[in-house]
């Protein structure tokens, strides 16, 4: 006999077997709309947050002037290179890389005589053939600079992109144009060497500057090509050295050749 149960009221009521127990779990249980649209009101918020810091970074890259911009390369490079991963500065980075090689061509054209008459050597034809041929060294290193740029621009490009990176070309030649910043650091220490007698503690002050300018350059290039392309600080610096690298493999091997070469060749006879 089916068991009978009486509410309230009185009615009889019988149990339901098809009817689902609370405790039994049901997966076309209707979630509130609430839920939905709370999940998906905080993924709109957050894509519009993302959108909008990089709106930001690219309207802060267009309102940063050239001063802006050597500032934020010289001492905060890690945010002023992640800024120029949408929009680089290329025609900033142009005017701020002819500048600087302009400087630094006046300069030696500068300082190279007045270094020579300091050597206080003998008057001869060939030091009189040597001077008229500064002015041209100094056109030649100002456009060999242009060329260094867009070689060594492409080749660390390429070699990001082996290494697993996702950047832009343009954004790598802008960081390499930048990345040589620190060598205008170096204009008035030339410039002191020309009006202050050269001694050998002058020298050794001279060089462990250059080798600081030559250091902060390169950590300045491994942290732009780190932050444009979006790959590690290990893979960026393997990009960097691996033409420096290259070229002394091959410079050894080229001596060892040689060496080899050498030793075959049998003693001139007199």
């Amino acid at each position: 006999m089916e068991r009978q149960d009486k509410d309230d009221r009185g009615h009889t009521s019988f149990p339901n077997d098809n009817v689902q127990s609370d405790n039994v779990p049901n997966d076309n249980v209707d979630v509130p709309n609430d839920v939905y649209t709370g999940a998906l009101g905080d993924s709109i918020c957050n894509a519009a947050r993302e959108d909008g810091d990089r709106e930001n970074q690219s309207e802060t890259g267009k309102k940063e002037g050239i001063l802006e911009l050597v500032y934020g390369v010289l001492f905060e490079p890690v945010r002023t290179f992640a800024g120029l991963t949408r929009q680089p500065p290329v025609l900033t980075a142009v005017v701020i890389v002819v500048l600087l090689n302009l400087a630094e061509a006046l300069m030696g054209l500068f300082t190279t005589p007045q270094y020579m008459r300091g050597l206080q050597l003998p008057n001869l034809p060939e030091l009189d053939i040597l001077r008229s041929i500064i002015p041209l060294a100094a056109v030649g290193g100002f456009f060999f600079g242009f060329v260094k740029w867009f070689f060594m621009a492409g080749l660390l490009h390429l070699l990001a992109v082996f290494y697993g990176g996702r950047g832009d070309a343009r954004s790598v030649f802008t960081v390499y144009g930048l990345a040589g910043l620190p060598a205008a650091l170096m204009i008035p220490v030339q410039l002191l060497a020309v009006y202050f007698e050269s001694s050998a503690a002058f020298n050794i002050i001279t060089g462990i500057l250059s080798l600081a300018v030559f250091i902060w350059s390169v950590v300045l290039l491994i942290i732009g090509i780190r932050e444009v392309h979006w790959i590690s600080s290990g893979k960026a610096a393997l990009t960097v050295f691996t033409p420096i690298l290259t070229f002394i493999i091959l410079f050894i091997i080229g001596l060892i050749m040689l060496g080899s070469v050498m030793s075959t060749i049998p003693e001139l006879q007199f």
